[in-house]
């Protein structure tokens, strides 16, 4: 498997989780970091930001358990975004990639 699918295989897998436990929430996520960058190292994690004005106490900690008990091989970050530093968040604006993971289409849009 070249690398490129690998990069797409494992995504698919990661969007699938986040299609299974956010598709009836309002928010949008944020693939950033290495992975948004195509600088992927056997050390790398995938880092994933989620924008929302008011999911439910507890529930982002079910996606990261999500994460934790699949078979995905690298750590996933799972970010907050509402509660994080100004600075933080303009970042993952920036340099972030907008992931439509609750529709059916390819999940990675263009940059914010």
């Amino acid at each position: 498997m070249t690398e490129a699918h690998h990069r797409e295989a494992t995504l698919a897998r990661v969007s699938s989780i986040l299609r299974e436990t956010l598709s009836d929430k309002d928010v949008t996520v944020y693939l950033f970091g290495s992975w948004a960058k195509g600088n992927i190292h056997t050390s790398s994690d995938i880092d994933i930001a989620i924008d929302h004005t008011n999911l439910p106490n507890g529930f982002l900690y079910r996606i990261r358990e999500a994460f934790e008990e699949s078979t995905i091989p690298y750590q996933i970050d799972v970010i907050d975004l509402p509660n994080v530093d100004e600075d933080f968040r303009n970042k993952v604006f920036r340099e972030g990639i907008q992931w439509n993971v609750c529709k059916s289409e390819s999940p990675l849009r263009t940059k914010h």
